[in-house]
């Protein structure tokens, strides 16, 4: 669904298999466990149409309720589209055709026509997330060579709890008297540009939540998916 070879030429570039980054993820996938590891399919790239093609704004992961896909990915992705945010699914691009957004969240879900065919299956668990659990996360980061497959990552949950986050606000004790949210903070994932919106997964494979960002030492707040699976309608 590209509009002119120069677009699928910048699609071949951005989602082919590449030699120059093959070396990481293998180095990844001996740490990740094969139920992770299989969920890969989620991964797609967020995409905002040009005269010319497409410009990569950030990652996303696909959701299927009743045979419909949904893109989870940031608000603050989605909100750099100069239209409607299109989704780069396999070697196919794809047009939303609606999308749910709360910024508070920072998150957006894009729903997709029913031409894109998925076949995986999808699990998520909005049980929560506790310290010292062992976490896996994808994406595309920005500097990932070749841009071919996504780039795994392991870490482990150093905080969860309350985030306040339009004072980014971690609460480690009390009760805060405003509105939080649920999150947490892992040490060892990737979350560097472009890094933003990927899918967070317990070592079974299910999805616990999405990537928000980097707090101020460095580590990865993410977010819970409870909010995103609200959305999904």
């Amino acid at each position: 669904m590209w509009s002119s070879a120069k677009g699928a030429a910048l699609l071949g570039l951005l989602l082919a298999q590449s030699a120059g980054d093959s070396s990481a993820v293998m180095h990844s996938l001996q740490r990740i466990p094969e139920p992770v590891w299989a969920q890969r399919w989620r991964l797609v790239r967020v995409l905002d149409r040009e005269e010319n093609g497409f410009r990569p704004l950030g990652t996303g992961f696909i959701l299927v309720r009743q045979r419909t896909a949904f893109v989870v990915t940031n608000e603050h992705i989605v909100r750099k589209a100069k239209g409607t945010p299109w989704v780069g699914v396999g070697k196919q691009a794809h047009e939303s055709v609606s999308r749910a957004t709360d910024a508070a969240y920072d998150l957006a879900v894009l729903k997709l026509g029913t031409d894109v065919e998925i076949s995986g299956e999808t699990s998520e668990s909005a049980s929560g997330v506790a310290a010292g659990q062992t976490l896996y996360a994808f994406g595309f980061p920005d500097d990932l060579a070749g841009g071919s497959e996504p780039l795994a990552s392991v870490g482990r949950v150093v905080w969860a709890g309350p985030y306040v986050p339009e004072k980014q606000l971690l609460i480690t004790s009390g009760v805060y008297p405003g509105a939080t949210i649920p999150a947490f903070v892992v040490a060892g994932i990737a979350c560097r540009q472009g890094a933003s919106g990927g899918p967070i997964f317990d070592p079974a494979g299910a999805i616990v939540g999405y990537v928000k960002g980097t707090i101020q030492s460095g580590e990865c707040l993410g977010i819970s998916i409870e909010r995103a699976l609200e959305l999904m309608r």
